[in-house]
């Protein structure tokens, strides 16, 4: 069966199989194929994710709602006065000098993980902040790695494969529909801006479920990896993979799609696995094959096992909780195979949202799962640096676009604290600060609002190491 002549979709070439075995292993690639073994092992058969069950901190009293004080408490005046002479305040965004931003010479220091978190997605000023911190992690601190929420083959694929392309295609290749937006794809300017330098920034994603319009040369890749050692499994591969991208393109509506995954969810997990096993069992081969390149080894295996568990995730026996948990863990994982496996010694800035930089969640009110977050501070947290992001007033737009404005903030809240500081943009080092009363609030339970209208309350220090804080926020605009 063939598919060649499938409109945007084709087959890798054929080339000839090279036997090598183990023994005719490069020293290189015998470290690549031990790094991916030990990860193989680890990712396909984890031990099983659970719900922590830490008592969460509590609300000593209600949360007063907005009106509720004639003005801000003494120890929120206090607590003001502190940020305005110790916080870093920074001019909004571009016009951020290199010498305001030394400060992150120290608070990263030591650092290999930086997550810039983001309290929704929906605004402009969030991506513009990030981007400009990005710039100066790259720049300065030799960060240079960028990894994002969206898919984990889209972003590899799009990347390695992008030498020529627009920011906007680049950005529509690679990411969810998240960081479609004027302002997001300025990080994907950047990166273009630098692929050709001595020190590019290098785009990858860490999500286990798929997104942008990479996902269609899955077929021509897994082709590619195979074929120098197998090429009628290669064939065979290419030819299901253009089938079923056939068959999801036939669909026309979402009934007609969750009827297919109904009957056929549990096949296409099964194929993947037993793809995901065939490239670890041949992973020494696969590594003679591509000696020059072991980036391929690496991330074909990972692809096959991402695809199996994003398949899992749409089972309606799956409970959104479960579902969120795993995709937490995948997520981490991800990131973790990235640094460990593909990208080894690299240092890497997470652009995510605060639900998933957040490093205990489950200590918080209202509790939630475990995330991306705490995941990683679990295993390497003295490798990480966690920063949330949070807005004082202005619009968002939801994930479906559709706007609405961001809600007072609350007395006492770290919003009500961070803006009495006056600042245009604040960041707050959380880590370093001393424990003197003015500070009090951020060792205790304190309120803020998620997505700038579902109000939480946690401790600051037990969430992040720093807080960046934005006074006023508008909707994105919308990428070409």
């Amino acid at each position: 069966m063939g598919f060649g002549n499938v409109p945007g979709l084709r087959r890798a070439p054929r080339h000839a199989p090279p036997r090598a075995g183990l023994a005719a292993l490069a020293p290189a690639a015998l470290v690549a194929l031990a790094l991916l073994a030990s990860a193989g092992r680890a990712a396909r058969d984890p031990a099983p994710a659970r719900v922590e069950t830490h008592q969460p901190t509590v609300v000593a009293r209600p949360l007063p709602m907005p009106g509720d004080s004639a003005g801000p408490s003494a120890e929120t005046r206090a607590a003001s006065a502190w940020l305005t002479a110790h916080a870093h305040r920074l001019a909004f965004p571009d016009s951020v000098s290199d010498r305001s931003l030394a400060f992150l010479d120290t608070l990263v220091a030591g650092k290999r993980i930086v997550e810039l978190g983001e309290s929704t997605y929906g605004t402009g000023e969030f991506s513009r902040v990030k981007v400009r911190l990005i710039r100066y992690l790259h720049e300065r601190l030799d960060f240079d790695l960028v990894a994002i929420e969206s898919g984990f083959f889209e972003c590899w694929r799009a990347y390695r494969t992008g030498d020529t392309l627009s920011a906007g295609t680049l950005l529509w290749h690679c990411a969810s529909r998240t960081f479609a937006t004027q302002e997001a794809l300025e990080l994907f300017r950047y990166v273009q801006a630098t692929r050709h330098t001595g020190h590019p920034l290098v785009l990858a994603g860490f999500d286990v479920l798929p997104s942008g319009t990479a996902t269609q040369e899955q077929s021509a890749f897994f082709g590619e990896a195979i074929g120098p050692v197998d090429g009628v499994f290669a064939d065979q591969t290419q030819d299901w993979l253009l089938a079923l991208a056939a068959t999801q393109r036939a669909m026309r509506t979402a009934g007609e799609r969750d009827a297919w995954l109904a009957r056929e969810r549990a096949h296409l997990v099964a194929r993947y696995d037993s793809l995901a096993d065939w490239l670890r069992a041949h992973a020494a081969d696969l590594a003679t094959a591509h000696l020059d390149d072991q980036e391929i080894t690496k991330m074909a295996w990972r692809t096959a096992w991402c695809s199996a568990r994003a398949y899992e995730m749409t089972s309606d026996a799956e409970s959104p909780t479960r579902r969120a948990l795993d995709r937490s863990e995948y997520m981490a994982r991800n990131l973790e195979y990235q640094l460990d496996v593909v990208y080894p010694g690299r240092r890497v800035v997470v652009w995510a949202n605060n639900s998933e930089v957040r490093l205990a969640p489950e200590r918080a009110v209202p509790t939630a799962t475990r995330n991306l977050g705490s995941w990683l501070a679990a295993e390497r947290r003295a490798d990480v640096l966690a920063v949330g992001a949070f807005m004082g007033s202005g619009q968002a737009v939801t994930l479906a676009g559709r706007p609405y404005t961001v809600a007072e903030p609350r007395p006492g809240s770290a919003e009500a604290i961070m803006a009495g500081a006056g600042a245009r943009t604040l960041l707050v080092d959380l880590a370093h600060a001393p424990e003197i009363p003015a500070t009090a609030w951020m060792r205790h339970a304190t309120a803020a609002y998620a997505y700038g209208t579902d109000i939480e309350s946690w401790v600051p220090r037990e969430q992040y190491d720093a807080l960046l804080f934005l006074d006023r926020v508008s909707p994105p605009r919308a990428a070409p």
